[in-house]
């Protein structure tokens, strides 16, 4: 799973995925968390959750992701829909909405999910992200979708 929550403005979704590694991979998970130079969140330091301030190979980190948990700019929409990579969408709550218009075509396309930061917790992480990554039949309708709704040029 890719985890990009390197702005500034991700502390819920880092702090959540973080204090929740060990539920993550327990279930058999392995995690690249992309958390930025200035987080503020501990590295648990548990096998198979790798927290990074960067990522140098993007291409490689997308290659492997069999979901991503994202904030929705535009251009991030644009490239996991083209990839085909199955995302819950948590659009950056302040400002004028756009991330979650940003978002809201894939959502509908059924090619993504979109989760309000503030839903972002701990629990929603054991609860429904766990659900999630353990329902493939339901990641590969996204990635299928995804990668339909997606335009690579």
């Amino acid at each position: 799973m890719l985890v990009t929550g390197g702005s500034l403005g991700a502390r819920q979704l880092n702090q959540a995925l973080t204090a929740s590694a060990a539920a993550i991979v327990d279930a058999g998970w392995q995690v690249v968390h992309i958390a930025g130079a200035r987080n503020d969140v501990y590295d648990p330091d548990i096998d198979g959750y790798h927290l990074l301030e960067y990522c140098n190979h993007m291409e490689d980190a997308l290659a492997v992701a069999d979901l991503a948990i994202s904030r929705s700019g535009a251009s991030t929409v644009s490239e996991l829909s083209a990839l085909g990579v199955p995302t819950v969408y948590v659009p950056y709550p302040h400002g004028n909405g756009e991330q979650a218009l940003n978002a809201q075509p894939a959502v509908e396309a059924g090619a993504a999910v979109l989760v309000a930061d503030a839903e972002i917790t701990p629990q929603w992480v054991t609860g429904d992200l766990l659900a999630l990554l353990g329902d493939a039949d339901r990641r590969d309708r996204l990635r299928e979708r995804a990668g339909g709704f997606g335009i690579v040029d």
